[in-house]
């Protein structure tokens, strides 16, 4: 869990983005999640894509948890 607490800094965590599609917000992820990481952001995008592809990881509402995992 402490891993969890690590990642989700305040400036980890980007609100109001104007995604009006999930590849929108993706992309956004995929920066944000590049600039404290290193990863490419394409990448990211690939992997978030990849798991969409399993099954979707909205809640409803507007509300989704993508995620990824690359091992």
């Amino acid at each position: 869990m402490n891993a969890l607490i690590n990642l989700f800094t305040p400036d980890c965590i980007a609100l109001d983005i104007p995604a009006k599609s999930r590849a929108d917000a993706f992309a956004a992820a995929g920066e944000l999640f590049s600039k404290q990481t290193g990863i490419a952001a394409n990448s990211v995008v690939e992997f978030l894509n990849a798991r969409e592809d399993l099954g979707s990881t909205a809640l409803g509402a507007g509300v989704a948890i993508p995620h990824a995992w690359s091992g």
